[in-house]
Order: C-alpha cells, then sequence, then structure tokens
C-alpha cells in the first residue's frame, strides 16, 4: 500500500520518488493540506484509455463533408475528409491550450472535459500523433 509522503520527504529525495513513480507506482504527497500524486506518462496513459474522441462523419449530397467530434463538440465541414481530420486536431490543440491557459476548467460544464485535455497533453508530451486519438463512429 503506498503512502502519503510529505512534500519535505519528497523534496530530500526527488530523484528517488521520481524513479519511484516513473518505473512502479504512482507516488502521493501532501503538503500543508493539498494533495498531489506524481504519475509517469504510461500510467496516464493507461488510466485514460478508456476515453476515445469519437468522429462522426457524413456526406451530404452536395458532396461535402460534415465531422463532429462528439466528446467535446466540435464541428466541421470540408469537401475533404482529410481537411476535417486536420481541423479536428487544430480545434484540440488550441482547446486543449485554452484549457489549460484560460481557466477553461473551472467552469463546470467543461470539467468532464479534463481526461481528454489531459489525453491529448499527454499525447504530445509523447511526441505521439493526435490523429491516433481519433476514432472514425457511425
Amino acid at each position: 500500500m503506498n503512502k502519503i509522503i510529505s512534500s519535505t520527504e519528497i523534496r530530500k529525495n526527488w530523484s528517488q520518488y521520481i524513479d519511484e513513480a516513473i518505473r512502479f507506482h504512482p507516488v502521493f504527497f501532501k503538503r500543508n493540506r493539498d494533495m498531489l500524486v506524481m504519475f509517469s506518462s504510461e500510467q496516464i496513459e493507461a488510466l485514460l484509455d478508456q476515453y476515445k474522441f469519437n468522429i462522426s462523419i457524413t456526406r451530404a449530397e452536395s458532396g461535402i463533408y460534415t465531422g463532429t467530434l462528439k466528446e467535446i463538440s466540435i464541428s466541421f465541414s470540408s469537401h475533404s475528409m482529410t481537411e476535417i481530420l486536420n481541423q479536428i486536431v487544430s480545434a484540440l490543440l488550441d482547446y486543449a491550450s485554452d484549457y489549460m491557459d484560460n481557466s477553461i476548467s473551472n467552469i463546470k460544464s467543461k470539467k468532464e472535459h479534463f481526461p481528454y485535455i489531459l489525453k491529448i497533453l499527454n499525447c504530445i508530451n509523447n511526441n505521439q500523433n493526435i490523429k491516433d486519438l481519433l476514432v472514425l463512429s457511425d
């Protein structure tokens, strides 16, 4: 069972606890009344595996495609499916940046987006392609 480590202990043995979080398990620590958890990227990826970016793409009689990302309510239209995917990726990156920089995370209706934002950020930090997160659905 993991114990909760004081921030003083974390500061004294910073490298040891980073190694522990990366190689074995999350490290829980406390500073005053604040609780924190240190995860590795792989642990975050496993934790967020269930969160998918489902895209529904339809084609109108005019030949225009409309793509909608269900989880974050993003929609785009274009003559090309590739362009829709590029637009959605760009919008996801912008939204993740705004979410983290502009305190969108404090808006109650946006809190459910946090796991998706974390998944995007983890993907970026691991030099993975955001398009690989997208799942085409009916």
